[in-house]
């Protein structure tokens, strides 16, 4: 006999506790800051006067016809 339930009575079934997954924490990438080129040589002093890097265009030169 098992002692503490009466007849008729069910046995209640212990509920196990679920155990919480703990989140791991995701770790944020430092952006690194670009350094700015110093502007002594000339070639990048043009660069920098035409803005995207790009060479200035040059109009076709046109022959001089002489009548």
């Amino acid at each position: 006999m098992i002692f503490g339930i009466r007849k008729g009575e069910k046995k209640k079934k212990k509920k196990k506790k679920k155990k919480k997954k703990k989140k791991k924490k995701k770790k944020k990438k430092k952006k690194k800051k670009k350094k700015k080129k110093a502007l002594h040589c000339p070639f990048r002093l043009l660069k920098m006067r035409e803005g995207s890097g790009t060479p200035p265009k040059k109009l076709p030169e046109t022959p001089i016809i002489d009548l």
